[in-house]
């Protein structure tokens, strides 16, 4: 077998547990061998099956922005994966988590890019000047597989564990300090949690100047319009059937909101 029809077939499990909502093996133990690039190779297969599916490209996201994160895990830099319209919500949202396997929801700005940003050579304040406005955002993640902690190998594959996103309103992105951003998250639960956007790699530009130079090396670039989750700006947290709520200081007084039922 190819090393294609290998990636293939990864893939193949990993969209027919996001279908059915039926875990998956890990990576790892169907291919012991996965390199990183492979995991990317298994990732755009993922990607045509959605499309194929009807799924339609919505923007990025960048995972383990941080590089606290990073070094928690072993990781020499963040890595990328596409989103898609039909698992994006606005605020407020209730979702139906019947057949998903372990979502949480992550803190995160949502970067709405004006000018195309292509690499390499994307600096942080190209970057910066790309952003025509900034939405305040829960990312959802959610593993396929069957995967104990965090595996970059494993997320990347299984598309950065993205699952969806919940999106406040567009904010114009002239004037606002995007590194000077904070977020207090209160969870169904009560439990309160804060943050800030300087745990960011370079800040939410910085990430976005990565991103853009990062995809160049599979032939992409960043397109006006597209919308780029620029990683979490405090960890993930546990959904419930209770909202929970966050507030982005220097963005937006109105908080986002996100509850659950099917669980």
């Amino acid at each position: 077998m190819s090393a294609r029809a290998d990636f293939a077939a990864l893939a193949q499990s990993l969209y027919d547990a996001e279908q059915t909502g039926q875990a998956t093996q890990a990576m790892l133990t169907q291919q012991p061998d996965l390199t990183l690039t492979d995991a990317y190779a298994v990732q755009r297969e993922v990607d045509a099956l959605r499309v194929a599916g009807g799924a339609s490209p919505f923007g990025w996201k960048i995972g383990l922005a941080s590089r606290a994160f990073m070094e928690r895990v072993g990781a020499d830099e963040p890595f990328w994966a596409r989103t898609f319209s039909d698992r994006i919500f606005d605020s407020p949202a209730t979702i139906d988590l019947s057949g998903w396997h372990n979502a949480r929801f992550e803190p995160e700005l949502a970067l709405v890019l004006g000018a195309d940003l292509a690499g390499p050579g994307v600096t942080r304040e190209q970057a910066r000047a790309a952003i025509r406005a900034v939405r305040p955002a829960f990312e959802i993640v959610d593993s396929r597989a069957t995967v104990n902690g965090v595996v970059v190998i494993e997320s990347v594959a299984d598309s950065g564990w993205f699952a969806g996103a919940v999106l406040g309103p567009e904010i114009p992105a002239d004037g606002l300090d995007l590194d000077g951003v904070t977020v207090a998250v209160r969870e169904g639960d009560g439990t309160e949690t804060t943050g800030a956007a300087t745990i960011l790699m370079d800040g939410p530009a910085g990430c976005l100047a990565w991103l853009a130079n990062r995809v160049a090396d599979s032939g992409l670039s960043l397109r006006a319009g597209d919308i780029v989750l620029s990683g979490t700006m405090t960890g993930a947290h546990p959904i419930s059937r209770e909202p929970s709520t966050a507030t982005y200081s220097g963005v937006s007084p109105e908080p986002i909101t996100i509850s659950v039922v099917g669980r």
